[in-house]
């Protein structure tokens, strides 16, 4: 006797639709979100350092202060 029920194969096939379109969405949205991100400027690891270090100096004089 077989422990196969009938609807098995309808809620396969339904769980593989939905599967590949959640994955379909999936990767189209991280095609967006790579595009977007290549349009931000990004800054050199120098500027950055600055930034860091200026930031770094206004904490310690606002320490000083108080």
């Amino acid at each position: 006797m077989s422990s196969k029920h009938p609807s098995d194969d309808a809620l396969s096939t339904g769980l593989d639709f939905w599967a590949r379109l959640w994955q379909q969405q999936f990767e189209q949205n991280l095609k967006i979100w790579a595009l977007w991100a290549q349009a931000l400027p990004h800054p050199t690891a120098h500027d950055l350092a600055i930034e860091a270090d200026a930031m770094k100096g206004s904490s310690q004089s606002r320490k000083k202060a108080a």
